[in-house]
């Protein structure tokens, strides 16, 4: 099994993403607004086209079940498989707090590279994890023409409401010499646009009832 990306990565991919000439950076008309689509979900549309070489984010789609299980969709049409260059992360301010945290007031983030998707959490300088810490036994993902992230609340502080961006990154290789990732000819999508602040989701449980029958 690959080692969670060493300490301070995500930090360096958010550095990198803004520096990159190349970045397709998604913008919504207005604010990051989103769209009600039923109970306990919401989608966000993100702009599209923006660089036909990098991959594009058109829609995310967060949603929740009663038990608190959180689902992150982020469709990528125009990358139907998940290919070993493409590196795909979440920044989540799970206490809706944007003075605590990264700079950017995020506290978790996920990164899904190489076939697997680790967590990490904010130490006060990095995005970090040590074994099992911070823990993540429910962080599940799935492929198909985006990816589905899926995440425990309670493995995210225990949110109850959110804000989060997401970025998609394709060209990512490994400098075989000191193994650090070289972004050199990467591309990317970024959503919402940079500093076009972060999505905001309510995560909504609704409390069992008791149905009394004769």
């Amino acid at each position: 099994m690959r080692p969670p990306t060493r300490p301070g990565i995500l930090l360096a991919i958010a550095v990198a993403v803004v520096a990159l000439p190349t970045v397709a950076s998604g913008a919504l008309s207005g604010t990051a607004a989103p769209t009600l689509a039923a109970a306990n979900s919401t989608t966000y549309q993100d702009s599209s086209g923006e660089n036909p070489a990098a991959p594009d984010i058109t829609t995310l789609v967060v949603s929740n079940t009663d038990a608190g299980v959180i689902s992150f969709k982020i469709d990528i049409p125009n990358r139907p498989q998940l290919t070993q260059d493409m590196l795909i992360a979440l920044e989540v301010d799970t206490d809706n707090n944007p003075a605590t945290g990264s700079p950017d007031g995020t506290d978790y983030a996920i990164e899904l590279f190489l076939g697997e998707v680790a967590l990490f959490r904010w130490d006060g300088t990095n995005f970090t994890r040590r074994a099992g810490d911070p823990p993540a036994t429910s962080l599940i993902f799935a492929y198909q023409g985006g990816v589905t992230i899926t995440i425990s609340a309670a493995e995210l502080g225990n949110t109850k409401g959110f804000r989060f961006n997401a970025v998609v990154i394709a060209g990512v290789v490994i400098d075989q010499a000191t193994g650090d990732l070289d972004f050199t000819n990467a591309v990317a999508d970024l959503a919402p646009a940079s500093g076009a602040g972060l999505y905001t989701y309510e995560v909504k449980i609704t409390p069992p009832t008791l149905v009394v029958k004769k």
